[in-house]
């Protein structure tokens, strides 16, 4: 699914604070000395105080739904733990030139080469010693203490330029969870939770990605916020159409004008309530969906209308196990005759599914009987596999489509009645208003 405003969206704003407010957050070694200041470009038409340098400093207003962390499944406000989770989020940004350099653009260029082109990437610092993340965008954390993030390296602060103060730049962000770098590139080691073929061109910044349900896909390009477009509306029209030239650069920075990021799920998260109405024990081995699951991530560019995943249909399929809430195996859970109750151990376990119509709910059990006499013993053992199409069955009312879509919420409510009887309901909460399905229990095949 690639990158759409229309989204609901997390916000992640970048504040940006004058020097002297900023105490130990900067060593103060990229700021220019007097020497090094100089003028704005003559034809810019720009008279502004230039004697001061600004660090890019990011923040976090947390929103209703919220980042995965660490492939556990959603992390929601009621959720116990929230904040600590939150906290322990990478995000990775970059910031490149959004005008076109001599020479040309190209997002290959990074931080340690030439910081007038990239104003910021992983590859200064502790990041950029490391060759498995020094090509990414620059690492980022949240912090509950004083609602701002914090970029991880203390002693790598960027900073706005002083010597170009009206070069503009694009400001991008994204989230992997726990993706780890496949150990080459080959189809072999191109396995489910990893990531490959990181590419940084004169187009953009992508790699491919391979998902195993627990990990969330998040994108973000900075837009101007509606309270920021109206201060600027409000501005004198030498000075508006300045603001609207140079933005985001040290120019707009000195007017408040910070770059807020409109953070986007790439999947849809899909979670599971089973209820039993039994004539018989039944034990549930396994949830899962059979789903896409490679694509493209790509996350910086001049197109913003590419930023996001794009998967691929015909990359083959993946079963997207769900696992216990930590991240560990799914432990089975027993529905025992005259159960009516929803199986309240499922709580906080989900799936992150690419968006798709062609996804397919497999549930593996065994259904079991016990010795009269002795009715710790199991008599007997029928272990079977549900499987239930879900092309065509999952209708999102408001936007008159199917399947799961990127950025939505779905509920699965499965009722088992014994062996291969099985009831399906969906319901969609989402990010956007969709409506409850009605599944036919009859199609279900084994």
């Amino acid at each position: 699914m690639l990158y759409n405003r229309k989204a609901i969206h997390i916000y992640l704003g970048f504040l940006l604070m004058l020097l002297c407010s900023c105490g130990n957050l900067f060593t103060g070694d990229e700021t220019p000395t007097e020497t090094d200041v100089v003028d704005p470009e003559p034809d810019s038409g720009i008279d502004d105080d230039y004697n001061e340098a600004l660090p890019v400093m990011i923040a976090f207003n947390p929103p209703n739904y919220t980042i995965l962390t660490r492939g556990q499944g959603a992390l929601s406000p009621d959720d116990e733990g929230y904040l600590e989770k939150l906290e322990n989020a990478d995000f990775h940004v970059y910031a490149f030139r959004s005008d076109t350099p001599k020479g040309g653009m190209n997002y290959g260029i990074t931080r340690e080469s030439d910081k007038e082109i990239c104003l910021i990437d992983g590859s200064t610092g502790i990041q950029g010693q490391d060759a498995s993340l020094n090509m990414h965008g620059k690492k980022a954390s949240y912090t509950s203490v004083t609602s701002f993030a914090q970029w991880q390296d203390e002693n790598d602060q960027p900073m706005y330029s002083q010597l170009s103060t009206v070069t503009p730049f694009d400001f991008f962000a994204y989230y992997i969870d726990d993706l780890k770098q496949a150990a080459s590139n080959s189809d072999a080691d191109f396995l489910p939770g990893t990531y490959r073929n990181f590419t940084r061109n004169e187009q953009g910044i992508s790699f491919e990605v391979a998902v195993d349900g627990s990990q969330d896909l998040i994108s973000a390009v900075a837009e101007l916020t509606e309270d920021e477009k109206t201060n600027i509306a409000a501005m004198p029209e030498e000075e508006r159409n300045n603001v609207m030239k140079y933005y985001y650069s040290t120019y707009t920075a000195r007017r408040n004008i910070t770059p807020v990021f409109n953070l986007r799920h790439q999947l849809a998260h899909v979670r599971f309530n089973i209820k039993a109405n039994m004539r018989q024990d039944v034990m549930i081995k396994s949830i899962g969906i059979e789903s896409i699951y490679k694509g493209k991530f790509t996350v910086a560019g001049h197109d913003f209308s590419q930023i996001g995943v794009s998967f691929n249909e015909k990359a083959g399929t993946h079963r997207l196990e769900l696992k216990e809430a930590d991240g560990s195996r799914f432990e089975p859970r027993e529905l025992k005759i005259g159960m009516t109750e929803i199986i309240p151990s499922l709580k906080g376990t989900s799936l992150l599914v690419p968006p798709s119509n062609s996804a397919v709910l497999i549930v593996e059990a065994e259904a079991r009987t016990k010795i009269q006499d002795n009715p710790e013993v199991w008599d007997d053992h029928y272990p079977y596999t549900l499987t239930y199409p879900l092309k065509d069955m999952v209708k999102n009312s408001s936007q008159s489509s199917y399947g799961f879509l990127a950025g939505w919420r779905y509920t699965i409510n499965i009722t088992i009645s014994g062996p291969e009887e099985m009831e399906i309901k969906v319901e969609i909460e989402g990010w956007e208003n969709g409506g409850d399905i009605e599944v036919d229990g009859e199609d279900m095949f084994e």
